[in-house]
């Protein structure tokens, strides 16, 4: 009889010690994301690259909901800690041309083992469509324009102030000053600079989606004026603001 109480004690505390999958641990799971940028006009592919502050996801086991996530640093390298032994899926959102959606889940899994500390994960390979770089024909030149994204973000409740900072990956827009429609856009990088390339000559407007206190849509452009007067000159077009709403 005290043999069998022995035995079941030690069975009961195995199951009480055995950790699942979570927070709590000593391993370690990283990766990278890479970015395949296509020409939203023709399906061009324009180049590879890590995007920064792309959002990355962690799942626990069989969990069918995300339980963690962090950005890309701007290498496109990202970083989960403190893991327990179990299997983790990580995920992130590509965009999609013939999804419904528009964009789709890209995922991997990873299996930690007990005595596993720092594992790789497989790369994560996303899409990107836009207008940058692919401008029409009559609209190439040799010029640049470089700016700056900077976000305000306001006190929903008292329109406070609470912070102003670089925002990243951000889409930017570029019109004609004269044109309501944009034809190129860009998204901004990990310090918030974006640059539009291979500009000809003209008046151009930039601008970007910013959150408003007082507007019908909820959303208003933030624009900036900006002129290229030499072929291959490299224009710079200062601080492009806009504002986000939070709660404190």
């Amino acid at each position: 009889m005290y043999r069998l109480f022995i035995s079941l004690v030690a069975v009961l505390t195995l199951f009480s010690c055995k950790k699942e999958a979570g927070k709590g641990g000593k391993a370690s799971i990283s990766g990278v994301v890479v970015a395949n940028y296509y020409c939203d006009d023709n399906n061009t592919l324009l180049e590879t690259s890590n995007p920064g502050e792309q959002r990355v996801y962690l799942t626990y086991g069989s969990n069918t909901s995300f339980d963690d996530d962090t950005r890309t640093a701007s290498d496109g390298s990202y970083t989960f800690k403190f893991l327990n032994p179990g299997t983790y899926t990580i995920s992130t959102f590509s965009e999609c041309r013939t999804c419904p959606k528009g964009s789709n889940v890209v995922s991997t899994t990873v299996e930690i083992g007990k005595k596993d500390r720092e594992l790789e994960a497989t790369q994560l390979s996303i899409d990107d469509y836009s207008n940058r770089a692919c401008p029409a024909d009559k609209l190439k030149g040799f010029a640049s324009i470089t700016g700056t994204l900077q976000v305000i973000y306001i006190d929903e409740n008292n329109y406070d102030t609470i912070a102003t900072e670089t925002l990243a990956n951000e889409r930017v827009f570029i019109s004609r000053a004269n044109e309501l429609t944009h034809f190129e856009d860009v998204r901004s990088s990990a310090d918030g600079t974006f640059r539009f390339v291979e500009m000809p000559i003209g008046d151009f407007q930039i601008y970007a989606y910013s959150e408003c206190i007082v507007c019908n849509a909820g959303k208003e452009a933030k624009v900036i004026k900006v002129s290229v007067k030499q072929e291959a000159e490299s224009v710079q077009a200062g601080i492009l603001s806009v504002v986000v709403l939070k709660k404190r």
